[in-house]
């Protein structure tokens, strides 16, 4: 199934590559970006809990086409069939640096996601100090659907969590981004 682009390619999980995601998940630097929960938890703790979160979601890792290298993933979570719509979370390491391959990359996706399922929304929540993600949202079609005041104590301050949302006539009107 691999979906390609320029870039990137968007792969199915593996098993050799639960190590990658779990530095991800284990790097203090970042996880406050990818996780509400900040304990870190071991390898067997991870691997269980992956299978147990990934189970019924579509689960992708976002491979560099330059190298082979696995720089993220993407994740449709909560897929909706009565009322049509699909979270999506990811991660690219070093967004600043691969910001375009992380465009590619959510492209490719959402395409998938609208193609193959019957979603008219896809969502997105994040907080108020992941400001690239936002940026990058909204660079790639969503809109502001909700805002949680202070929602969240971080680095010494209460940030907002925001709910974005896609939906497949804006994302099919502007299929040039493709």
């Amino acid at each position: 199934m691999p979906l390609k682009g320029k870039l990137v390619k968007l792969i199915p999980m593996e098993k050799k590559y639960l190590i990658t995601l779990f530095n991800w998940e284990s790097d203090i630097s970042i996880k406050y970006l990818t996780n509400e929960n900040s304990k870190i938890l071991t390898l067997k703790e991870f691997k269980k809990k992956f299978y147990e979160k990934t189970n019924n979601n579509i689960f992708l890792l976002i491979m560099a086409l330059k190298n082979n290298e696995i720089i993220g993933f993407i994740n449709g979570i909560g897929y909706n069939k009565i009322d049509r719509y699909i979270y999506i979370n990811g991660f690219i390491k070093d967004i600043n640096e691969n910001k375009e391959m992380f465009k590619e990359s959510s492209l490719l996706f959402y395409k998938y996601i609208f193609d193959n399922f019957n979603v008219r929304k896809i969502y997105s929540e994040l907080y108020s100090y992941n400001i690239q993600y936002a940026k990058t949202l909204r660079e790639l079609g969503f809109k502001k659907e909700l805002k949680l005041e202070d929602y969240k104590f971080f680095n010494g301050k209460y940030h907002s969590k925001y709910v974005l949302s896609l939906d497949k006539e804006t994302f099919l009107d502007d299929r040039s981004k493709i």
